[in-house]
């Protein structure tokens, strides 16, 4: 998919992925606890994913998350899925920290 040809992207897959973070530069030694998610790989560091997750967890989602399964009696298959699936697309990215915090306690409490 192309995103504009115009504005010099050329493709929405090639251009994001080859993005450096905002939030983690490559030559950073921020702590995993400190952030949630860092690039693996910074020859596709995909940097507006790694940003756009940090801004999130930084803005308390990864929190809510958590308090929202807490706050579930017996929550469904479908809803678990609802709530966690988008996060297996990026775990990848995701710090060791930031998955042990927030993602494991959400599946022990199912």
């Amino acid at each position: 998919a192309v995103v504009s040809t115009q504005s010099g992207h050329y493709g929405r897959d090639h251009y994001n992925a080859s993005q450096t973070s905002k939030t983690v530069p490559p030559s950073s030694q921020i702590p995993g606890a400190d952030v949630f998610a860092r690039p693996t790989d910074f020859r596709v560091p995909k940097g507006w994913l790694v940003d756009l997750i940090n801004h999130f967890g930084s803005d308390g989602g990864f929190t809510y998350l958590l308090e929202k399964f807490r706050s579930f009696k017996s929550p469904s298959l479908e809803l678990i899925s609802l709530y966690l699936k988008p996060f297996g697309f990026c775990i990848d990215l995701l710090t060791s920290s930031c998955v042990q915090t927030y993602l494991v306690p959400c599946t022990v409490i199912v």
